[in-house]
């Protein structure tokens, strides 16, 4: 507030930054493996999604609303907020 008072920054400035910060940590609703998820914010790729269900680093397969990824594909992937994510983990055995 000390800015906006002393003039560096006019009001209009500052609400704007606020509602920039405001927008960047709106979460998002997904459906992940059929159950809605409500718990994400935006922005999230497929990388950050893989760490927050403790599944980065595992082989598994990935559809994103309807289009299969390749790993290499996960990291420049963004997730949008409806999504539809299918997540499969891959196990060996018989």
């Amino acid at each position: 507030m000390d800015s906006i008072q002393s003039g560096k920054i006019g009001t209009n400035q500052y609400y704007a930054a606020i509602n920039s910060t405001i927008e960047i940590i709106k979460t998002m609703t997904i459906i992940l493996n059929g159950k809605e998820d409500r718990t994400y914010q935006k922005p999230l790729s497929v990388d950050e999604l893989l760490l927050n269900v403790n599944l980065k680093g595992l082989p598994v397969l990935v559809e994103l609303n309807g289009t299969a990824l390749r790993k290499s594909e996960f990291s420049s992937t963004n997730i949008t907020d409806g999504a539809v994510i299918e997540i499969i983990q891959i196990a060996a055995g018989g």
